[in-house]
């Protein structure tokens, strides 16, 4: 099958979308499948040479984040078309709702093959992005929602983001198909490796934070849960993986206790190390459409601490494979991190169960079932009909 996926952020930028995107490719080639990608690029900055992956010029650092915005001229775009049409692909599979989003629908539309699009985000959340927050958060749901009827099929990455999309309008047929994780990869990070950097023995706790530092990622509450157990117990610790705009603010938080470790960004064994390295997983975001993030820390046998939000309590089932607190309550949050930490044995097994099926060879198959599924719907058969007469 040939596969042109279609993002406004791909690797090396670090984020769950742009993993979601470059984990379903490596594991579509490695099924023998052809996949394109058509991504942004900063301006300047040198990639791997990969003859599969257009890059479309883009300015970076959009809104402070890391984000890019990609610059699409009328050659450009001419330029692609080309591609595409020389590319032929089975299925257009689009990422956003905008930007690159829009070029994805006009060139299933061009060469009459299905569009596909993952919902993976609820872009009401990011409004702080945009200058000035200049877009409303029913203009920014109405913008996903309106695109999501002209596909032929979405993609939720969590039943109550499918949930929250039927509730707002979504009329085509909605699958739930998760971004899929390598679980042995993660399941053999060594232990030791962060803890003996950082000078921590293993009769010590380590709990730890991995992912974006955003604003969003409701951080302020975490510094604050953070500080209140470190200053209770003295042989606990705590790991902070990741990069962002609020790198600078939880660095201040924690100035004055020597406890609170940062590695900067991670991948590849450091990013695995680091997670096996944890006793518990702590994640304070509540506005997660899937939290991957957490089925990576189960795979390393770490217990997940976690508001009982949308995105995580789809994984983690409270007492069973970590502990969700109550919506927003910092006080709860801290008991829900005590607790794991006392159970944190009992609870490595389930949250280990938990993350197999998350498995990478698993979601890729219900992804390309779903390919073959708009190939030969009904919709898809008069499509192919049109374009042959």
């Amino acid at each position: 099958m040939k596969i042109m996926m279609v993002t406004n952020t791909f690797t090396p930028h670090v984020g769950g979308v742009a993993r979601s995107v470059q984990r379903f490719t490596d594991e579509y080639r490695k099924l023998g499948h052809q996949v394109c990608v058509v991504a942004p690029g900063a301006v300047g900055k040198r990639y791997p040479e990969d003859i599969n992956t257009i890059r479309i010029p883009a300015a970076d650092d959009v809104g402070g984040s890391s984000f890019y915005l990609p610059v699409l001229t009328k050659n450009m775009e001419k330029n692609i078309a080309f591609a595409s049409a020389f590319f032929y692909p089975d299925v257009v599979h689009a990422h956003q709702p905008f930007l690159l989003g829009d070029l994805a629908r006009r060139i299933s539309a061009r060469l009459k093959k299905p569009l596909v699009y993952t919902q993976h985000t609820l872009y009401e959340n990011f409004n702080h992005l945009f200058k000035g927050g200049r877009y409303t958060s029913d203009f920014l749901k109405r913008v996903s929602t309106e695109y999501a009827n002209l596909c032929d099929a979405v993609i939720a990455p969590s039943e109550s983001l499918q949930e929250i999309l039927l509730a707002r309008g979504v009329r085509v047929p909605t699958h739930v198909v998760p971004t899929g994780i390598d679980v042995s990869f993660f399941a053999n990070g060594d232990r030791a490796v962060w803890r003996d950097r950082f000078g921590i023995s293993n009769n010590n706790f380590l709990m730890g934070y991995i992912g974006r530092l955003s604003p969003e990622k409701n951080l302020s509450t975490l510094a604050g849960c953070v500080r209140a157990f470190l200053n209770k117990s003295s042989r606990t610790h705590f790991l902070v993986v990741g990069d962002g705009p609020s790198h600078r603010f939880l660095k201040d938080s924690f100035r004055d206790l020597p406890r609170v470790h940062f590695t900067g960004s991670l991948s590849g064994k450091e990013l695995a190390d680091a997670y096996r390295a944890l006793d518990v997983f702590a994640f304070p975001s509540c506005i997660e459409t899937q939290g991957l993030v957490l089925a990576e820390a189960m795979a390393a046998g770490v217990p997940v601490t976690a508001f009982a939000a949308q995105g995580t309590k789809d994984i983690v089932v409270d007492g069973v494979n970590g502990r969700l607190a109550p919506h927003g309550s910092r006080k709860e949050f801290c008991k829900a991190l005590a607790w794991c930490l006392e159970h944190k044995n009992t609870l490595q097994k389930a949250a280990m169960e938990t993350a197999k099926g998350f498995a990478k060879e698993r979601c890729a198959g219900k992804a390309l079932a779903l390919y073959e599924q708009v190939q030969y719907s009904p919709k898809g058969l008069v499509r192919a009909l049109s374009f042959l007469s």
